[in-house]
């Protein structure tokens, strides 16, 4: 591997303690939004309660792992997403550079707005929202649209919330591919 490959995705000691002051700094705000226990957020990333509370009370220094993990559970929180990324925390810079001049994020404002069309639906609205994206689907990646209908196995697929990526949505997804081989 060349050196300017490698360059791509080293992340410096410099940029690691920048990225890691801003995080650090804001770590309270950022758990009181989610609701979410130092004790519960520890054992999420892995790392003891008294290792994260001394992180967050500036007793004890962030490895970049936790950072990492960190920036992994805030920015995929629809709660703490945007608050991340106002706060200049969400290492936007990196993600650039990691992707050759690309802002790849994990949710953009046009997922946002979709998703605020899709909930002001009722149930029969975002379940015949699902069943365009799964005949969709089926289309482009060539498989029969009866495949499709038996994916569902005559369930309803209404939920009370439609999140992309829900589990009965990638269930009939699944369905779908099993069935076509």
């Amino acid at each position: 591997m060349n050196k300017l490959h490698l360059d791509k995705w080293t992340v410096n000691q410099d940029e690691q303690k920048k990225y890691i002051k801003r995080l650090a700094a804001q770590l309270v705000a950022l758990r009181a939004k989610v609701g979410i226990s130092q004790e519960d957020i520890a054992r999420i990333i892995g790392i003891s309660r008294q290792t994260y509370s001394g992180i967050e009370n500036g007793r004890k220094d962030m490895t970049w792992s936790v950072y990492v993990a960190l920036i992994f559970f805030f920015d995929s929180n629809d709660l703490t997403h945007e608050m991340i990324r106002s706060l200049n925390i969400y290492p936007v810079d990196m993600i650039v550079r990691f992707n050759d001049g690309r802002d790849t994020p994990y949710h953009t404002d046009n997922d946002n707005e979709i998703l605020r069309m899709i909930h002001s639906l009722d149930k029969q609205g975002q379940h015949s929202i699902k069943t365009i994206l799964l005949v969709e689907y089926a289309r482009c990646n060539r498989l029969s649209g009866e495949t499709v209908i038996k994916a569902f196995d005559g369930e309803d697929m209404s939920v009370d919330t439609f999140e992309l990526g829900d589990l009965k949505t990638m269930e009939a997804i699944q369905n779908i591919r099993n069935r076509d081989k």
